[in-house]
């Protein structure tokens, strides 16, 4: 019944080209009460704050906000395609070249190790120098000599350590170590278990291997690999890749 009637009410509307406001009355929610509200990203934050704040330390406010940082796209020149177009129409949008940029800072380190290794050498050439005057001036003063004193006039001389005694009556806590202990407070070897045995059951990067860059081996980029990003803080979108006269995409 109530369906027939809206339905009719509708259309009679409609017809006659009138419009209908209806006041509707609606409970708003103060700006507080949304504030406080705990949301289950809220949650999530607050657990991998309390968790990982404890494993990462320092590092996990950088990490956190990389986290929720949206991402960032690389682009790698496809080398069977125009790629010197490509890789200058990037530079041209603001791009850097990885590879350009992890061969100017090894060439930076390896000037300022070659600087320290030769203030290192100086440092070492300055204290032998030094060690060595010192020594020729040493020889040159007077050396007095002491007379060795023979063994018997030595005892004489030698003071006793009472410090080293134990008197059982002045000590009273000794009697501590001659008091009855019941056989269920003894504990033998057996019962120690050496703190080797639970690392045994440990395995060190089984499930994610890191390797590691050392200093003596850096990181090296092949030399056909092209690959272009924006800087730190820009999230820049990349164009999307087009096809050239070989019909293959210039970048990925």
């Amino acid at each position: 019944m109530f369906r027939t009637n809206t339905a009719a009410l509708l259309s009679h509307v409609l017809y006659n080209k009138h419009v209908l406001i209806v006041h509707v009355r609606t409970k708003k929610t103060h700006w507080s009460s949304i504030k406080k509200k705990i949301h289950p990203k809220d949650k999530a934050l607050e657990h991998f704050d309390d968790f990982y704040g404890s494993v990462y330390g320092k590092r996990w406010k950088s990490l956190r906000l990389a986290l929720l940082s949206p991402h960032k796209y690389i682009a790698v020149v496809n080398n069977f395609g125009d790629s010197e177009k490509v890789s200058q129409n990037l530079e041209w949008l603001g791009a850097m070249n990885i590879r350009k940029v992890v061969e100017t800072n090894l060439q930076k380190t390896e000037e300022f190790t070659d600087e320290k290794n030769i203030q290192e050498l100086d440092n070492k050439l300055k204290k032998l120098l030094l060690s060595n005057e010192n020594k020729s001036d040493t020889k040159k003063e007077n050396v007095e000599y002491v007379e060795k004193a023979s063994l018997h006039e030595s005892l004489l001389e030698a003071e006793h350590d009472e410090s080293r005694l134990i008197d059982p009556e002045a000590n009273s806590n000794i009697g501590g170590l001659y008091q009855f202990i019941p056989a269920t407070e003894l504990h033998g070897k057996s019962d120690w278990i050496p703190e080797s045995q639970h690392y045994q059951y440990y395995e060190e990067n089984s499930d994610f291997p890191i390797n590691l860059i050392n200093e003596e081996n850096p990181l090296n980029i092949p030399s056909h690999l092209q690959v272009f990003t924006f800087d730190r803080g820009d999230f820049t979108p990349f164009p999307h890749p087009k096809t050239g006269a070989n019909k293959v995409s210039g970048k990925i």
